[in-house]
């Protein structure tokens, strides 16, 4: 059976989930990707969409009341994390895939995503922190202080494999998202991505796995930490 990806994204990110759907493909076309579209979409448009794009209110499990509420109160970023864990939950009842990976769709794979899917086959949880490394001064436009405020890790990534673990971690973030999914300081809450630091508190280092693997979460704010280094095609990133 084939494992899973997805994206969520408002419609005019379409073009750019697709461009993150063909890096994929280029090493690792064995698998299902999906494309959550978080507002409506007009009969005429869904006509002309690939049948891997899905509307999320015509498809996720969320009362139409809910779905109102979430969607009135929460800014475009904070309602299209909000339905991640719903998204999830939807892949992991009608796919057979064993493993199911979130990405933004602003990322882009220079390699093969084979092995998220390998780190997944020993555990039922995995995330990736925004940093991985002390360092005495940090050189960087986001100070460690920032990530205090955001979120140890960075849920532009996520991947369960289907398991008891993540059927109560999907329902347990699910029902804070639905009030608590707004990008708020002063309450301690940054989208869907601040909950997720009770995770080492809630699972075990089996059913949670926590990579450091440098080439995963390349992003301005670790570059400080980062090397990366082209060679002909491939890029590979090091410790600086």
């Amino acid at each position: 059976m084939k494992n899973c990806a997805f994206t969520i994204v408002a419609k005019n990110y379409i073009g750019l989930a697709q461009i993150l759907e063909k890096s994929i493909r280029e090493y690792y076309n064995d698998l299902l990707f999906y494309i959550i579209v978080a507002d409506e979409i007009d009969n005429e448009l869904k006509k002309e969409l690939s049948t891997n794009i899905l509307v999320a209110k015509e498809t996720l499990n969320i009362t139409p009341e809910t779905w109102e509420n979430m969607s009135f109160k929460y800014n475009l970023t904070e309602f299209c994390t909000s339905i991640k864990p719903a998204s999830f939950r939807y892949l992991l009842d009608n796919t057979e895939s064993e493993k199911i990976i979130y990405l933004d769709p602003d990322i882009y794979f220079y390699n093969s995503i084979g092995l998220i899917f390998d780190m997944l086959s020993d555990c039922d949880i995995l995330l990736t922190p925004h940093i991985t490394q002390i360092t005495e001064f940090v050189e960087s436009d986001s100070p460690e202080n920032v990530w205090l405020s955001c979120g140890m890790f960075n849920l532009g990534f996520c991947g369960i494999s289907r398991s008891i673990t993540a059927d109560k971690m999907l329902a347990w973030w699910h029902n804070r998202l639905i009030d608590n999914c707004y990008i708020d300081g002063y309450d301690s809450l940054f989208t869907d991505q601040k909950w997720m630091d009770f995770l080492p508190s809630f699972f075990t280092s089996k059913e949670l796995h926590v990579t450091h693997h440098l080439g995963m979460n390349v992003a301005p704010w670790n570059f400080f930490e980062r090397k990366i280094i082209k060679e002909s095609t491939q890029f590979t990133v090091v410790s600086r």
